[in-house]
C-alpha cells in the first residue's frame, strides 16, 4: 500500500513476469505441509532436521565467526581457500581436462543451489532460449527461467509402467528420442537433478552418456 498526502492508494501491480513466471502462484509445499498426514508419517522431502549439526561443523563456524578476516566482504567468486578446496576435491572427476579446475574461470561458490542455477539462466540465456527440463521438476526452475526471458520446454519422466505399490527411483525412465525430438534451433540447456527433485530417480550412466551425446551434437549447456 503506498500513500501520498497521507491518504492510502491502492498497491502497485507487480511486474507481468512475476505472474508468468508462477512467482506470485501456489507452490506444491504449500500445499503437501498443509495436508492432513498421519501422525507417524516422516516427511522425506524437505529439510526438517531432528538433530544439530556435528561439533566439528559448529566449533567451525564458532572459529570462523572469531576471525576478524573472515568477517568483512567475500570475494565475488567465493573465498580463495573454498575454492581451492573444491578444485582439489573434485579435479580427479575431470581427469580428461589434464590439469587441474581453474579456481578464476571453473569454480563460482554460491549462496546455495537456487542462486547458482539462476546464475547460469542469466549468464546464458538469451530471449526466446528454450530450457529443457525434466516434469515433474524442482518448482524453482519454472521461475528461474521465465525471468531471464527464457522459455521451458518439458520432457516427461515415465513412471512404472506396471502397479507396483512400492516403485523405487529406477522405475522412472526417460525416452531419448523423446528428448531428441524436443530439442529445437533454439535450445539451450538441459536440466539434470540426480537425484532428481521430486521423484528421487537416480540417472543411470547409461542414461547420461546418451545426453552427453545429444549435448554434444546441439551445443547444449547442461
Amino acid at each position: 500500500m503506498s500513500t501520498t498526502n497521507g491518504r492510502a492508494k491502492p498497491n502497485l501491480p507487480v511486474a507481468e513476469r512475476m505472474h508468468t513466471g508462477r512467482a506470485m502462484a501456489q507452490d506444491v509445499w504449500s500445499i503437501y505441509n498443509a495436508a492432513n498426514l498421519p501422525a507417524d508419517c516422516i516427511n522425506l522431502g524437505q529439510g526438517y532436521m531432528n538433530f544439530s549439526p556435528p561439533q566439528w561443523i559448529k566449533d567451525a563456524a564458532d572459529e570462523a565467526l572469531a576471525t576478524v578476516a573472515a568477517n568483512h566482504y567475500s570475494h565475488p567468486k567465493g573465498r580463495p581457500r573454498l575454492r581451492e578446496a573444491i578444485r582439489d576435491h573434485y579435479s580427479p572427476e575431470f581427469t580428461n581436462l589434464g590439469r587441474p579446475l581453474d579456481i578464476e574461470t571453473e569454480i563460482l561458490v554460491t549462496s546455495g543451489a537456487n542462486e547458482g542455477q539462476y546464475s547460469m539462466f542469466t549468464a546464458f540465456l538469451n530471449p526466446g532460449d528454450e530450457v529443457i527440463m525434466f516434469e515433474p521438476f524442482f518448482d524453482q526452475y519454472l521461475p528461474s527461467v521465465t525471468f531471464n526471458a527464457g522459455v521451458p520446454v518439458y520432457v516427461p519422466l515415465h513412471p512404472p509402467k506396471d502397479d507396483a505399490t512400492k516403485p523405487t527411483s529406477a522405475d522412472w525412465t526417460i525416452d531419448i528420442d523423446e528428448l531428441r525430438r524436443a530439442i529445437t534451433p533454439k535450445t539451450k540447456m538441459i536440466i539434470i537433478n540426480t537425484p532428481h527433485n521430486p521423484v528421487g530417480k537416480v540417472f543411470t550412466r547409461s542414461e547420461l552418456e546418451q545426453i552427453a551425446v545429444l549435448a554434444e551434437e546441439f551445443n547444449l549447456i547442461v
